[in-house]
């Protein structure tokens, strides 16, 4: 959970503690309620301390505003809220929050087909009407490499309800070379994109078992009647950290991949890192690098390594580097 999301989130539970006034809250106590309730959201590693209490009342004065006063009885310290009545959730939102929004939304924008955005813009432009909030000059300040027509992004607003929604899809598809599409009756759970394609992962009931679909391989999509299959089965962190792209078979191994570089590419891998497994084995005099992935191998990382060109040298495993020699070979063969 990211820094800011966790943070949030205990705050609403300190905010949720100060609001009853049918106890007293020590730090202690305040800290015991936080951990049980992230403990039953999160699990047990999501335990904090006695000092991210004191930081987070802390951060809630400066950042909320929040009354948190304290009172000494005894040896205890007790806090609570000066005005009973205020909640760090019934805060309005100010210019600088709709900013954040508005950069958000230009961002989002400049995925195509993703309808969201449109809506979320509507939203935001009602925001800053009624806090008579002069937008800015609209000038883009950050862009993403799109090409000019991606195949199935049409369908990304539709994909993104049904997912929010936990709504079945009917979904005509056809393969690559394929003579004849087929349907398939599809729970969606997320979507992901790679290489400038789109891809939706989800529980195919036909194979009875989370499948992954290329969106520009989508003849036609439709809400259709059924059972949706709850998520119980895909989380995208694990499936997604030993593999590059979207390709994983449910028998394979991570093995160790090492490749050498030279030195005119070993900047670029040093400074943009193939996969968090990364590691530096060694540095040659010469400025080539040798470095380690634990990664399963699949055809997204033998493409990667193929578009290295002479640049990349495979040193082990040894049937991959068989592998890459082959399809060198046969590419060679086409000058």
């Amino acid at each position: 959970m990211p820094a800011n999301k966790a943070a949030r989130v205990r705050f609403e539970i300190i905010d949720e503690c100060l609001r009853n006034t049918m106890h007293k809250w020590s730090k202690k106590y305040l800290l015991e309620i936080v951990n049980k309730k992230l403990e039953d959201k999160y699990g047990i590693g999501s335990k904090i301390s006695l000092s991210q209490i004191r930081n987070d009342i802390n951060d809630m004065q400066s950042e909320y505003g929040a009354p948190i006063e304290n009172r000494t009885e005894g040896n205890s310290v007790y806090y609570f809220y000066e005005d009973p009545n205020f909640s760090i959730s019934k805060l309005p939102l100010n210019e600088e929050d709709v900013m954040k929004l508005r950069d958000v939304v230009n961002i989002m924008q400049q995925i195509k087909g993703f309808t969201i955005a449109d809506e979320i813009e509507g939203v935001v432009q009602r925001l800053e009407n009624k806090i008579k909030m002069r937008s800015n000059d609209n000038l883009q300040i950050i862009a993403f490499e799109n090409p000019p027509s991606v195949l199935g992004a049409e369908y990304l607003g539709d994909i993104y309800n049904s997912i929010i929604n936990k709504r079945l899809l009917k979904i005509t598809y056809k393969h690559f070379n394929a003579l004849d599409s087929y349907q398939i009756i599809f729970s969606p759970y997320f979507l992901k994109e790679f290489n400038n394609r789109w891809f939706l992962f989800g529980w195919s009931e036909k194979n009875n078992r989370v499948e992954n679909l290329a969106l520009d391989r989508i003849l036609e999509i439709k809400v259709t009647s059924g059972k949706y299959v709850k998520n119980e089965f895909f989380e995208p962190n694990t499936y997604f950290k030993n593999i590059i792209g979207v390709t994983q078979t449910s028998d394979a191994e991570i093995e160790n991949i090492d490749l050498l570089f030279n030195k005119d590419r070993a900047p670029y891998i040093t400074t943009k890192r193939i996969h968090e497994s990364q590691e530096i084995l060694k540095h040659y005099k010469n400025g080539s690098i040798l470095i380690r992935l634990s990664l399963i191998i699949n055809k997204e990382l033998k493409s990667l390594i193929l578009g290295f060109g002479n640049d990349a040298e495979v040193i082990n495993p040894k049937t991959l580097r068989e592998e890459i020699k082959i399809n060198l070979q046969n590419a060679l063969a086409n000058y």
